[in-house]
């Protein structure tokens, strides 16, 4: 992980965050600066996805946050790893366990097919 220089003028992160504003911030806002400088980074998952993901980041340590939201890299590791815990998981004959549904009748397809 890269440091923050703290003697630096103006130090910003991910989306713009500035770290100076940050900690001036009471700290349920930071939560709040944090989860917007989050948000871009996992606004093309699909929804139910993207809201795991950052109530899974929001749940670590302020400093963690801060780190994660500062180094790019390690943001975008974390979400990859998150979202490997919501991947779907084929079962061993390779089929995606997960209930399809039929488009044109808005019903699930016949097992029997």
């Amino acid at each position: 992980m890269e440091d923050i220089d703290m003697d630096s003028p103006t130090v910003t992160g991910t989306a713009g965050l500035d770290i100076d504003a940050l900690f001036a911030a009471p700290p349920e806002e930071q939560k709040q600066m944090l989860l917007e400088a989050i948000l871009p980074m996992v606004f093309h998952l699909p929804s139910g996805l993207a809201d795991k993901i950052c109530g899974m980041v929001l749940e670590k340590d302020i400093n963690e946050l801060v780190q994660l939201a500062f180094d790019e890299s390690d943001l975008r590791a974390e979400i990859e790893k998150i979202a490997q815990l919501y991947a779907p998981n084929p079962d061993e004959d390779g089929r995606n366990d997960k209930m399809e549904i039929n488009a044109s009748e808005g019903k699930p397809p016949d097992p029997r097919s």
